[in-house]
């Protein structure tokens, strides 16, 4: 980890913290230093320190204020959601009737607005209309009581 580096003492446990939705930065850390008055040396020599163009706020938490699953995870390496495979997903997924129906029907409408377009310029242009791609409307199907 680049940042554990840039501390010369040593550091026992780590924790950045990224947005889980983003996968970016939420700007702030939690470090662990082996003993405490390192802690506290490095508290008041790093406070507005300017580290990538960000002023550093460094506090010291006492023992009391710390949770107990605050360490939970910092040994890993953050690993930001695959959007790209997200959108895949969500795109290719199958629809229902109705969604392709909702869809189709903005297919259509952007066609008449093209034909509309085609015409008003005087082009004599007709081509195959989409309508014959929409599925057939599904049939209810009522159950009798007397069977």
């Amino acid at each position: 980890m680049k940042y554990s580096s840039y501390f010369k003492q040593n550091v026992s446990l780590l924790t950045l913290c990224f947005s889980s939705q983003t996968g970016k930065s939420k700007h702030y850390a939690f470090i662990q230093f082996e003993s405490p008055e390192v802690a506290e040396i490095v508290a008041d020599t790093m406070n507005n320190y300017l580290l990538y163009e960000h002023l550093l706020q460094v506090k010291l938490v006492p023992l009391d204020r710390i949770h107990p699953r605050m360490w939970v995870g910092s040994g890993r390496v953050y690993k930001p959601p695959n959007f790209k495979w997200m959108q895949c997903i969500k795109q290719n997924r199958e629809k229902n009737p109705e969604e392709q129906r909702q869809i189709l029907k903005g297919v259509l409408r952007k066609e008449n607005k093209r034909k509309k377009k085609i015409k008003e310029s005087g082009i004599d242009f007709e081509y195959p209309d989409i309508r014959t791609c929409l599925p057939p409307k599904s049939k209810k199907i009522k159950f009798s009581d007397s069977e």
